[in-house]
């Protein structure tokens, strides 16, 4: 059968409507390419699932990191809005806390909130790479943690050495947005911490920093932990979608494969007629040819079925090569 334009429209005039809304959907889900459905990829995805670290092969590498764009983006996107009202909320605790420069924080929060949300805006629409968009709020919190810090030294309330620790919530805060690459994550949670300690080194004595470090080592894990366990829950939800895509694919086959020849079967062939009348009702012609073996039940008498199939094989071979790179073969039935 000779290909033809696809029409859009989708009307019923073939029993295989199910059947082309869910090659729809596959395409718009599938996470998987056809040339890796195959037994080794398969095995792969298996033994990723049962690491405990769930490695991504890298094979797989793109298809992850468009998968978790796909789903984490608008994610990334609400985390960060929500991380720059909450740095901007702090400024009432700074009215309180460190009156004698709550005009210099208000000023220097608005115009770190105006800048981070344009920078959001504009990463967030043209950025493609989750791997990139995943360090957002990390980076930023590490901004904010010097801002905050340098606002501290200009003042000199009373308060403190005891508002110093509201700033453990910068660290928790900068990993709860990491889910594509844990390394990653103790990175930005060094260049956080450096930053903290560095600020609190130089607003408080010697001990009060020993004491703040004691309080801020378990947070500090416990963020890290935080990190560890969205990353390595994105890996294996990629791996189970991977897999499931792969079973997805392999039965799809199977369902529009004929298993003897390796030809489209009946219902293949019943769908691409409904859906090739369609496109010819409007703008193109297409050409039916039908065939069978003659004399093919002398062939299975004489001798045996195994030879009948041998020959339909191989009629299939011949018929394959014969055909041009659009058209549509496919076994109807029998002979």
């Amino acid at each position: 059968m000779q290909d033809a334009p696809h029409s859009d429209t989708t009307q019923e005039i073939s029993p295989s409507k199910v059947l082309l809304q869910s090659a729809s959907h596959s395409a718009q889900r599938s996470i998987l390419n056809a040339s890796h459905c195959d037994i080794q990829s398969r095995q792969l995805i298996e033994n990723a699932l049962k690491d405990p670290i769930a490695k991504i092969p890298a094979v797989f590498k793109q298809n992850y990191y468009q998968f978790q764009y796909r789903h984490q983006k608008s994610y990334l996107k609400q985390v960060n809005y929500v991380a720059q009202l909450a740095f901007l909320i702090y400024f009432w605790a700074d009215h309180f806390v460190i009156p004698d420069v709550s005009a210099l924080s208000g000023m220097t929060r608005v115009m770190a909130i105006l800048i981070g949300c344009s920078l959001n805006f504009f990463l967030f629409k043209y950025v493609r790479q989750i791997q990139w968009l995943d360090l957002i709020l990390p980076l930023s919190t590490s901004v904010s943690a010097i801002i905050w810090f340098e606002l501290l030294l200009h003042s000199t309330s009373a308060w403190i050495s005891t508002y110093l620790y509201a700033s453990v919530i910068l660290i928790v805060l900068g990993n709860l947005s990491i889910q594509v690459h844990f390394r990653r994550s103790l990175i930005t949670s060094a260049l956080i911490s450096v930053v903290i300690l560095y600020g609190v080194y130089r607003l408080s004595s010697l001990q009060d920093f020993y004491i703040f470090l004691l309080v801020y080592t378990p947070i500090l894990l416990f963020s890290i932990y935080i990190a560890w366990i969205n990353t390595l829950n994105a890996r294996k939800n990629f791996l189970r979608a991977l897999l499931e895509d792969w079973n997805y694919h392999i039965l799809n086959e199977m369902a529009q494969t004929d298993e003897l020849t390796q030809l489209h079967n009946r219902r293949h062939f019943m769908h691409a007629v409904g859906h090739l009348i369609q496109a010819c009702c409007h703008e193109s012609t297409a050409a039916l040819l039908i065939f069978d073996v003659d004399r093919f039940k002398v062939i299975n008498d004489t001798y045996g079925h195994d030879v009948g199939d041998r020959v339909l094989r191989s009629i299939a071979e011949v018929s394959q090569r014969e055909m041009r790179q659009g058209d549509i073969l496919a076994r109807f039935g029998g002979e």
